[in-house]
């Protein structure tokens, strides 16, 4: 990703100790796969777990943004039914 570019984006829960949970099931996503065709960048503090999304072409970057959101959205749907 030289010289061209870059769309960036973050996306933030915050929450309790279900935070380390959701961190864990996301933190493979940065290992670096192609599928997005973006980087994707988890990180973890206590109260927050934050998704960074960078990527060159933007229906990439709309994907794995689609992806993630839905992702939270799951954990935060999980919660209320609990």
């Amino acid at each position: 990703m030289d010289g061209k570019k870059l769309y960036k984006g973050c996306v933030e829960a915050y929450g309790g100790e279900e935070l380390l949970a959701l961190f864990k099931a996301l933190q493979p996503e940065s290992a670096g796969s192609r599928r997005y065709r973006s980087r994707i960048i988890v990180t973890y503090e206590p109260g927050r777990v934050r998704v960074c999304i960078e990527s060159e072409r933007l229906s990439s970057f709309r994907a794995a943004l689609n992806t993630f959101l839905r992702l939270f959205s799951m954990i935060v749907d999980f919660e209320i039914l609990n």
